[in-house]
């Protein structure tokens, strides 16, 4: 009899953390990355007569970024040179891939970058 008990008891018991895991896994469902695949472009311009730099970035044609100044930074500077803009900008379409969005860059980032500010 108190073999059926503790039976019983193991088959709620997993029946239970069944139901939870079922719940839990439902409220956190898996983020779909739908930039994984797509046509993502980048295009870099001079923004002003001084030289600076800025970066587009186009999804699939589509402008999703325009960017004339150096992010995280204040002030409304450019980037002193294009491979700069291309560095970022690269880091950024990076970032989109791995569902990173929005996918902003911290000042941090532009030093590991060895970004010049």
């Amino acid at each position: 009899m108190n073999e059926n008990k503790i039976i019983i008891s193991i088959l709620v018991l997993l029946g239970v953390a069944s139901c939870l895991f079922i719940i839990l896994k439902n409220k956190h469902p898996v983020k779909i990355n739908s930039y994984a695949n797509a046509n993502i472009t980048i295009r870099t311009f001079q923004t002003n007569t001084i030289g600076e730099w800025g970066y587009d970035i186009l999804i699939d044609g589509n402008m999703y970024i325009h960017q004339p100044n150096i992010p995280a930074f204040s002030g409304d500077y450019g980037f002193k040179t294009k491979q700069d803009a291309q560095k970022v900008a690269e880091f950024v379409v990076d970032k989109i891939r791995n569902n990173e969005i929005p996918p902003s860059v911290t000042t941090e980032e532009l030093r590991t970058l060895e970004v010049i500010i």
